[in-house]
């Protein structure tokens, strides 16, 4: 069965703010980043994924390729920062409008500062 996880209003008010376009891919659920890419015919180099991280200044998101995994000792490099993963419960918190485990690549939507690979 294929069918869509809903677009968070918060993410779809920023892309129409934006005058964004996008596409919505459809796909069956799945429990991870690299069982979406397999599911929507996707790679897994092409289909980014959302991390979340956090220290003392707040919290930061990591968008990388599905097939990536985050260093974080080459974030703390690269940002100076020593981020480290944040909690699901935190996630829950902050991301009230996304279904569990999909965190949106728009971080800035929800007011967050974003690192790109």
């Amino acid at each position: 069965t294929r069918c869509a996880m809903p677009v968070s209003a918060t993410l779809q008010d920023c892309l129409r703010q934006k005058s964004s376009r996008y596409e919505v891919v459809y796909h069956p659920y799945s429990h991870t980043s690299m069982e979406t890419a397999a599911a929507a015919h996707i790679p897994g180099d092409r289909l980014a994924k959302t991390v979340l991280l956090e220290d003392d200044e707040g919290y930061v998101a990591a968008v990388l390729p599905t097939s990536h995994a985050v260093r974080l000792s080459d974030l703390w490099v690269k940002t100076g920062r020593h981020l480290v993963l944040a909690r699901e419960i935190e996630l829950r918190e902050l991301f009230k409008d996304c279904d569990l485990g999909a965190l949106p690549p728009v971080c800035m939507a929800y007011g967050m500062k974003t690192f790109l690979e």
